[in-house]
């Protein structure tokens, strides 16, 4: 009988988080810098999947420790198809800055900037 592999990996500390956000940050960097040519075709399904879940992880992991100077609590889950969707992540995200700029009363401009780019991953 074939035994299968356990994915429900607990994080705890606010360390491991950046470990496991790094070593996947690290291996996309590390993909786009060594491949050479065609060689992408072979692995852009798996490569794009990659990406997708670093940008899962960075999200989650800067979500926990905007939280902390935000005073707002952030909407992050961990389970099911939710737990998932970058897209939702952004939006937590975005709110949990707009909280920030006014907590500390940001200057306009660099909200403006923010705002910019923010719009481009939309």
């Amino acid at each position: 009988m074939r035994q299968e592999l356990n994915y429900n990996i607990d994080l705890p500390s606010k360390a491991e988080w950046w470990r496991y956000y790094g070593e996947y940050k690290q291996f996309v960097d590390f993909t786009f810098r060594e491949l050479k040519g065609g060689e992408i075709t072979s692995i852009s399904l798996p490569f794009a999947f990659c990406i997708r879940q670093t940008l899962e992880l960075g999200y989650k992991m800067n979500l926990l420790e905007l939280e902390k100077i935000s005073d707002r609590k952030a909407d992050v889950k961990y389970k099911g198809k939710a737990a998932h969707k970058t897209d939702d992540l952004n939006r937590e995200f975005d709110g949990q800055m707009k909280a920030t700029f006014r907590k500390f009363k940001i200057d306009k401009i660099i909200i403006k900037e923010y705002n910019k780019f923010n719009r481009e991953l939309e």
